[in-house]
């Protein structure tokens, strides 16, 4: 099932609620994959772990992952014995995690989806694919629910908006990851000079150009697992104008080819380099 996003006010990085049914056929670990929004993962089949620092949550069928958002997190996703992973995948508006937020940390953690949980996640997943013909206050009613399932099992999930440097220039070309975007218009947006940009960047270990390249893969990868749009359609929508090109930079940033993920079954797993083109220059691949 695609995702369907509801259009919220207040633009500035995602604000839409969501629905999507992730499908995967290899196993496989994503390293350092941004988590844009807070989510709610119920598994359907297979397992998923999630690694955040030190410590690990393993989800089964029947259960669920509550994370917040504006994190990175190492994700791998393990197939059944049949074959595949599934889960219903609920991101939450940020506007409708701050409106209920609670005191104490944010949240990170496993539960139950039991015969009650599982009737309010329906409801939001059927509210959320309706689209229009719904009135947004009840979709967000719906899935408002959720959060007040999680935080009465002591999960807190919130968006999480760092001020540091490589989370703005991130926020800022996540508006928009097929644009040719500039060094020089990226610094203006933030007040910085190009070379002012680059060198304190540089002094985080990263680049506009790897940031510009996580974006647009991890976008694609969520894609990949959420749409049946064809691979070609997804490239294009990622930024890249050449199918094998983005094939070849999918392969090193996360290890296996997108056909891969729907398709070919085997444990891979791999760090990859992050790389662009476009206006900003590639680093070379490891």
């Amino acid at each position: 099932m695609d995702p369907t996003p509801l259009t919220l006010p207040n633009a500035g990085g995602p604000t839409a609620s969501t629905h999507a049914r992730a499908r995967q056929s290899s196993g496989a670990r994503f390293h350092r994959l941004y988590l844009g929004q807070p989510l709610f993962i119920a598994v359907r089949r297979g397992r998923k772990t999630i690694t955040i620092g030190e410590r690990v949550v393993v989800a089964d069928v029947g259960e669920c992952v509550v994370l917040s958002g504006g994190i990175h997190a190492d994700v791998a996703n393990a197939p059944d014995s049949l074959g595949t992973y599934e889960a219903d995948v609920i991101a939450f508006a940020p506007h409708l995690v701050e409106a209920g937020a609670t005191a104490g940390p944010a949240a990170f953690g496993r539960m139950r989806v039991g015969p009650a949980v599982e009737v309010s996640l329906q409801a939001a997943i059927a509210a959320l694919d309706a689209g229009d013909a719904l009135p947004l206050a009840v979709v967000n009613h719906r899935v408002a629910e959720l959060l007040v399932w999680a935080r009465a099992e002591g999960l807190n999930p919130i968006m999480i908006e760092d001020d540091v440097l490589p989370s703005r220039v991130r926020r800022i070309v996540a508006t928009d990851p097929a644009r040719d975007w500039r060094v020089g218009e990226i610094a203006s947006r933030l007040a910085m000079s190009e070379s002012s940009l680059r060198r304190h960047l540089a002094a985080e270990g990263t680049s506009a150009g790897k940031i510009l390249a996580d974006v647009r893969l991890s976008r694609a990868l969520d894609q990949l697992q959420t749409s049946r749009l064809p691979i070609t359609e997804i490239a294009l929508m990622a930024g890249y104008d050449s199918p094998s090109r983005f094939a070849a930079r999918f392969r090193a940033r996360f290890g296996l080819a997108p056909r891969e993920i729907r398709g070919t079954s085997g444990e891979i797993e791999r760090f990859g380099t992050e790389v662009d083109r476009n206006g900003i220059a590639a680093p070379a691949a490891e």
